[in-house]
């Protein structure tokens, strides 16, 4: 098929099929720049991700040291609270904090069993929920005392109020915490 064209309509589709060109390759090029920038995003999110893991790995080996460190001071055994079910180990953590509260010039107010939680490896983690009342560096005291005795407690969650008058330099704080210590699970449990 032999198509007679004037040099004009040559012309036109010559310019029409460079522009088609053109187009063909601008979408190429867009294309290409969409994927490096998706892979830009990947990049830097796997980087995100690496950090991370970075720092859970350095806060697990400070954690096995810390544990380390602990088991060493109780004799070579994991330091646990005694008791022989929940409801003892329960009672032993109501008499430790109550006591650590009272040591640092703390009054307790009240205190509320919270249901044990099995955790696997053999322990059971025993918690209280205890509201008391403390002034700023005792609060300080009393959850070094926590953090840093056999066993070791753990506070998750806890609340600070103050109903005190304006210019007061060392306020009566009301502190709620729930606090967490471990038990070893009796045999065959």
């Amino acid at each position: 098929m032999n198509l007679d064209l004037s040099p004009a309509a040559r012309r036109l589709i010559a310019i029409g099929l460079l522009l088609l060109l053109l187009v063909g390759l601008g979408a190429g090029f867009a294309a290409g720049a969409v994927a490096i920038r998706d892979a830009d995003d990947t990049a830097a999110g796997l980087r995100q991700e690496l950090a991370l893991l970075a720092r859970l790995a350095l806060t697990r080996d400070r954690l096995e040291e810390r544990k380390a460190a602990l088991v060493a001071a109780a004799g070579g055994e994991t330091p646990a609270l005694q008791g022989a079910s929940p409801a003892i180990a329960s009672a032993s953590l109501q008499q430790l904090v109550s006591g650590v509260v009272a040591a640092q010039g703390g009054r307790v107010d009240s205190m509320t069993v919270l249901p044990a939680v099995e955790d696997p490896g053999g322990y059971s983690r025993v918690g209280l929920r205890a509201s008391f009342g403390a002034r700023i560096e005792a609060l300080r005291n009393i959850l070094q005392a926590f953090e840093a005795g056999a066993p070791p407690l753990f506070i998750p969650a806890f609340t600070i109020r103050t109903e005190s008058t304006e210019g007061e330099e060392d306020p009566e704080l009301t502190v709620s915490v729930d606090v967490y210590g471990v038990m070893r699970r009796p045999e065959g449990s």
